[in-house]
């Protein structure tokens, strides 16, 4: 509560006032007349993000007290069984133990099963409005993912002069006036889906990371929920470096260059 309090006072109320989102408003507005609405679209990503920095906060300290829950009590159940994790060989071995032993270990164990359902409750919470705001980003993302890489030039290329956009070959036979057939190598022209393709695999990327199976599995192991936009990109511009450099690094390599 405290947290929540303190982000309200030190930057929330002053960012959602009427005359602050008036000025806000105007700017992105400025900025889509001058550089385009991919911009504005990254300003009200960024503006999102702001806004739910104590939500992130929040999800990601009860995902990590989920997560070693779940881990602290996955390992006190070996002890019922009289085995134990050997984390040198990475497997489970079998171990004797001492009254006192079992008698601390089925204390914790129970402490932590009856804890469970409250730190549950708060982070199935967390993790909805997470997920809420994960979308939305999503949603901003993909946006500006078809604006940039929108294949205009291809599309009116495509309905210009079709055999300019090779998309395979077929044959066809022709018969000749002497009763011979003839084979007819013919251009087929790219289709529209085929134009559209990195971003359906970036689409694709999406919903796998986000909106799956493996999402759920995350939710339930109490693994945090991130968007590595890096990632992302990387289906449209497979030249990015896996490490990019520094901004020293960069404009000392660009002195270099003017030498």
């Amino acid at each position: 509560l405290w947290i929540i309090d303190f982000s309200y006072v030190a930057y929330i109320k002053h960012i959602i006032r009427q005359q602050t989102l008036e000025q806000f408003i105007k700017i992105m507005a400025s900025f889509c007349s001058v550089l385009g609405a991919t911009f504005a679209l990254s300003l009200a990503v960024d503006f999102l993000s702001l806004l739910s920095m104590h939500i992130s906060l929040f999800y990601f300290i009860s995902a990590k007290i989920y997560h070693w829950k779940l881990s602290v009590m996955h390992t006190l159940f070996y002890l019922f069984c009289g085995k134990k994790r050997n984390v040198l060989r990475n497997r489970v071995d079998s171990n004797m133990f001492q009254l006192d032993q079992l008698l601390m270990g089925t204390l914790l164990f129970t402490v932590l099963v009856f804890l469970l359902p409250t730190v549950f409750a708060f982070y199935f919470t967390y993790t909805l409005l997470r997920m809420c705001i994960v979308t939305v980003e999503v949603s901003l993302e993909s946006t500006m993912a078809l604006l940039n890489h929108f294949p205009l030039f291809v599309l009116l290329l495509r309905l210009k002069d079709p055999k300019r956009l090779p998309g395979g070959i077929s044959l066809s036979v022709v018969n000749s006036s002497d009763n011979r057939p003839k084979y007819v190598l013919k251009n087929n022209p790219l289709g529209v889906a085929m134009m559209f393709e990195p971003y359906s695999a970036l689409m694709g990327i999406m919903a796998e990371n986000y909106f799956s199976l493996r999402t759920v599995k995350q939710i339930l192991a109490g693994l945090p929920i991130v968007v590595h936009r890096n990632k992302l990109y990387q289906v449209f511009y497979s030249s990015l470096p896996a490490k990019p450099i520094g901004v020293q690094m960069l404009w000392n390599e660009l002195k270099r260059a003017m030498k």
